[in-house]
């Protein structure tokens, strides 16, 4: 970002973050961009939303769901900083943007993984989803953050919307555009590895799915992306929850098995140890266990084939393939172990 671009969106928010001191930036795989900035001894997040974008009214929704959040004791959430007109969102050069503070700790529990970890975020994960249904969405934004006693899971019926979109296509002609793309060779190999594990497997998630698409769940704002790098530890303390983008209505199942997932290949003794500590809070029914087994088992399967669709068919713009390769190399193993 050029430093005059950065002043005008800096022109938002109260003077004090003219001052701002860039410390570094990342840009996301969906184009997103955060900065890291310190003002006055403070540490803030500057993100910018990727250009193609969610809508307004749910990124507003959205912030006044963490705040809800925040004023209920959930201090792991962050909360965006108001603009000098009382925004939270400012739209400049096609992006929204938003500024946040910057959250304490580091995703380290695949680095120092302990039951007392475990045990933390799914007491905390339980009572986020308790809290989470009395949250009253505007009606701007409740198609995204309303609550329901009993529906249909979205994750199951978008996931079999997927899987038959993929049905519709010829794998011998998937292979050789793998084969054809100008990618490095060694993202080619997994790729194709992901590809035939996804061919192996696709049918019977596809009837699992099928399965549990009709069954009935209570439904409530959910994070939906919460894995292992959206963490943040502080010893034995989860001091951060972050990246709350994906957030709308489902049920708390797909946040479990989105975590879990990524910190355990195959593991359900770990599984079963993690619910049942998360069941101390919140009570998890029989149908929901289920639940979190079928979108375990399609999230392993899906995951990789968003890569696909994303270096193959889509050819999203891409300059870090070591990020690449390291997010393949997380993916696969948990496929090899279906």
């Amino acid at each position: 970002m050029t430093r005059n671009l950065r002043s005008r969106i800096f022109d938002h928010w109260p003077a004090m973050f003219a001052q701002a001191k860039i410390m570094d930036s990342h840009a996301g795989f969906s184009g997103a961009i955060v900065e890291r900035i310190e003002v006055g001894g403070q540490h803030f997040a500057l993100r910018g939303w990727p250009k193609e974008s969610l809508p307004a009214a749910r990124l507003l929704g959205l912030h006044q769901f963490q705040r809800f959040l925040f004023e209920r004791g959930f201090t792991q959430v962050s909360v965006p900083v108001p603009t000098i007109d009382g925004r939270s969102l400012v739209q400049h050069e096609k992006r929204f943007w938003q500024m946040e503070p910057w959250m304490p700790g580091k995703a380290d529990f695949l680095k120092h993984p302990s039951d007392e970890k475990l045990k933390a975020v799914m007491h905390l994960l339980a009572r986020l989803h308790i809290a989470s249904t009395q949250f009253v969405a505007s009606q701007e934004s409740a198609l995204w953050f309303s609550v329901s006693p009993s529906a249909p899971s979205p994750a199951l019926v978008e996931r079999i919307q997927i899987l038959e979109r993929w049905s519709g296509t010829n794998p011998e002609t998937l292979h050789r555009s793998i084969q054809q793309k100008l990618i490095p060779e060694k993202i080619k190999d997994r790729l194709c590895e992901i590809l035939s594990l996804y061919l192996s497997h696709a049918e019977k998630v596809h009837s699992e799915l099928r399965e549990m698409a009709d069954h009935q769940f209570s439904l409530q704002p959910c994070l939906r992306d919460l894995w292992s790098e959206h963490v943040l530890w502080t010893a034995n303390q989860v001091t951060g929850l972050i990246d709350f983008g994906a957030c709308r209505i489902e049920n708390p199942m797909i946040d479990l098995s989105r975590l879990l997932g990524s910190y355990f290949i195959d593991d359900s003794e770990s599984y079963q140890k993690a619910i049942g500590w998360y069941d101390e809070i919140r009570s998890v029914s029989t149908s929901e266990r289920k639940l979190f087994s079928v979108l375990d088992r399609s999230q392993r399967l899906l995951a990789g084939m968003t890569w696909i669709d994303r270096l193959v068919l889509t050819a999203h713009p891409l300059n870090d393939w070591s990020a690449v390769e390291n997010r393949l190399d997380e993916i696969l193993p948990r496929l090899r172990v279906m």
